[in-house]
């Protein structure tokens, strides 16, 4: 990468509430944010008697129009943004989305309700400039990846990257469909796992290049160290087991760096067999004494989209205090990640300055941001 990318500022919602604080707090209490969801019935109760989801808090009054709860989560999140931050017009605003709106499917027009939520956010923030990454449960990272690499190369000086996802009855009823959802509680990386839940989230960071950095007079909480995007395709929803190429992707990240930097992962860890599996299968090759690792979704679900944007918030936390939170429902490790997750939080190894944020994707794809502790 030319010039450094630092992380100079970011923000979240989640189930567990408005920003970072809460929804680490709550993994550290080892708390999920899964409720009953009430937005939507299901035609078939008896697969699932029960529809639970990591959905925003009633306290955020988001509900209260349910047809504009992306919208209004992530236009929350950008007022709140403009408070700290003096952006011009004209920055770029990449948004990571899979479904926009579903309430919005029949639109007059006929377009895709990502395309909708796009331009209702390009109109309402202001930030005209704004374009969709759309890569399935990778768009999070995905965006970031490509935002560094624009600001790395000179084109940009700085990019907000936003991105979010909210629990629909057109997803969950697809997850259910292919019996994807767990009947009882998400495990990511625990023998007993036997599914996900969804949850709803927004996340924003806002990116810039070291010259803005000192131009601007920014803080910088991280820097974007490296990303690798790999593409396995050998399923439509399933990742090939060998987890080949989640290993490349993390290689590519590291871009010939020792794997000795890291000091933890923030997994995409989502609680299916599936997933866990080939991410325990490539990790395992990559640390074969093993490396602290975590995902958020057994306390948030899985949020779609907004996961990479939510993982990089949780592994900025975890820089700065040099330690990552327990494993949200872990009982008993699966076999081969004894050495990686734990009930309990971990320290970070080796002085805790690096960390990955790992993502997976339908189409096989595979995204890794790799962060480290930043000055300027």
């Amino acid at each position: 990468m030319a010039e450094k990318v630092y992380v100079v500022y970011h923000d979240m919602i989640s189930g567990y509430g408005h920003g970072v604080d809460e929804l680490v707090n709550g993994l550290y209490r080892g708390q999920s944010s899964f409720r009953p969801i009430e937005r939507f019935r299901i035609s078939n109760p008896d697969a699932a008697p029960v529809i639970t989801g990591g959905c925003f808090p009633e306290s955020l009054a988001l509900e209260r129009e349910p047809e504009h709860i992306a919208e209004n989560s992530m236009m929350l999140l950008i007022d709140r943004m403009k408070n700290f931050l003096s952006l011009p017009a004209e920055t770029p605003l990449f948004l990571a989305l899979t479904q926009g709106e579903t309430a919005l499917l029949r639109n007059p027009e006929k377009l895709w309700t990502s395309e909708i939520l796009r331009r209702k956010l390009a109109a309402r923030s202001g930030f005209a400039d704004a374009r969709i990454y759309s890569a399935a449960c990778a768009s999070g990272n995905l965006a970031l990846a490509r935002a560094a690499e624009k600001i790395s190369r000179g084109i940009c000086r700085q990019i907000i990257v936003g991105g979010c996802d909210i629990v629909s009855e057109f997803v969950y009823s697809g997850f259910l469909s292919v019996h994807a959802i767990t009947p009882d509680e998400c495990r990511p990386y625990d023998a007993g796992h036997n599914g996900l839940l969804l949850g709803d989230a927004a996340g924003i960071v806002v990116l810039a290049s070291a010259s803005q950095v000192r131009e601007s007079g920014y803080k910088v909480l991280a820097e974007i160290a490296g990303y690798g995007i790999t593409t396995d395709a050998f399923h439509v929803a399933a990742p090939s087991p060998d987890g080949k190429m989640m290993m490349q992707a993390v290689k590519d990240a590291m871009n010939g760096d020792s794997m000795d930097n890291i000091g933890g992962i923030i997994g995409h860890g989502t609680g299916t067999a599936l997933n866990d599996d080939m991410e325990i299968a490539a990790l395992s090759g990559l640390f074969p004494e093993g490396v602290p690792l975590a995902s958020i979704k057994g306390g948030t679900g899985h949020v779609l989209a907004a996961s990479g944007l939510v993982q990089l918030s949780c592994a900025v936390d975890a820089l700065a205090r040099g330690g990552l939170f327990p494993q949200t429902g872990l009982l008993v490790p699966q076999a081969g990640a004894e050495k990686f997750v734990s009930s309990s939080a971990q320290l970070l190894r080796n002085g805790g300055r690096e960390m990955l944020s790992l993502n997976a994707g339908f189409g096989g794809i595979n995204a890794v941001i790799r962060l480290r502790k930043g000055t300027e």
